[in-house]
C-alpha cells in the first residue's frame, strides 16, 4: 500500500511539474515578436517598405497621366493633321509647300490632279517637281529643260513673283511666296477658260461680228 501511495505521489508530482513548464514556455513564445517589434532594424525596415509602396504608387500614377496625356495628345496631332489635309484637298487652287533646304514637305491633291502626278512629291526640290510636271505632260528633252529652267529662275530669285506656263494644252498661273523663315509657298491655279474667254472678248473688241473683219 505504502509503495502505491508513493508511485502516485510521484505521478502527481511530475504532471504538476509538466503543468508548471507549460506556462513558461507559452510566454517565450509570446515574448519572441515583442522582441523583434522592440527591435530597431526592424522598425527601420517597415518603415523603407512603408517609402518604398509609396514611391511605388505616386510612380505609377504619374506614369499614367504621362501615357494618358501622351495618348491624347497624339489623338489631338492625328485630329489636327486630318483637318489640314482635308482643308488642303478641298482647295480649288493647287498648292505645295517647301522648307529652309527648298524641299517640298506638303503638297495638296490638286496640285497632283492639275499634272497628273501619281507619285508623291514630298521630297522633292523644285527642279525635281518641274521635270515630274514636264515628263507627266510629255514634253520632250528640250521642252523639259527649258521648263525646269523657267522655274528655277523664277522661284530661286528669292523675292515674290507670278508666271504662267502651258503645260499639256492648259495654262496655269504659278505664285510663289517666300516664307519670312526661310522655305516658299506656290500656289498654281488652272486659268485656261479665264484666259480663252478674254482672248476672246478681245477679238470680239477688234473684229466685226458679222464679217470677221477687223
Amino acid at each position: 500500500m505504502s509503495s502505491t501511495r508513493a508511485l502516485r505521489r510521484r505521478g502527481t508530482t511530475t504532471c504538476d511539474s509538466k503543468l508548471l513548464r507549460k506556462p513558461s514556455r507559452t510566454s517565450a513564445f509570446s515574448a519572441s515578436p515583442l522582441a523583434l517589434e522592440r527591435n530597431p532594424w526592424f522598425a527601420g525596415l517597415a518603415f523603407l517598405l512603408v517609402l518604398i509602396m509609396v514611391s511605388v504608387k505616386s510612380t505609377t500614377k504619374a506614369l499614367h497621366q504621362i501615357i494618358v496625356s501622351a495618348l491624347m495628345n497624339g489623338r489631338e496631332a492625328e485630329c489636327q493633321h486630318e483637318r489640314l489635309s482635308t482643308a488642303l484637298d478641298s482647295m480649288s487652287h493647287g498648292l505645295c509647300m517647301g522648307d529652309e533646304s527648298g524641299k517640298i514637305f506638303v503638297a495638296n491633291e490638286r496640285m497632283r490632279q492639275f499634272f497628273r502626278l501619281q507619285d508623291d512629291v514630298s521630297g522633292l526640290t523644285i527642279g525635281d517637281l518641274a521635270k515630274a510636271i514636264a515628263r507627266a505632260a510629255g514634253m520632250s528633252e528640250c521642252e523639259t529643260r527649258s521648263f525646269e529652267a523657267v522655274w528655277v529662275s523664277q522661284l530661286d530669285s528669292g523675292t515674290r513673283s507670278t508666271f504662267s506656263e502651258t503645260v499639256a494644252g492648259r495654262i496655269y498661273d504659278f505664285r510663289y511666296e517666300p516664307r519670312a523663315r526661310g522655305g516658299f509657298v506656290l500656289v498654281v491655279d488652272d486659268v485656261t477658260e479665264a484666259r480663252l474667254a478674254a482672248l476672246e472678248i478681245e477679238r470680239m473688241a477688234h473684229f466685226d461680228p458679222l464679217t470677221g473683219l477687223p
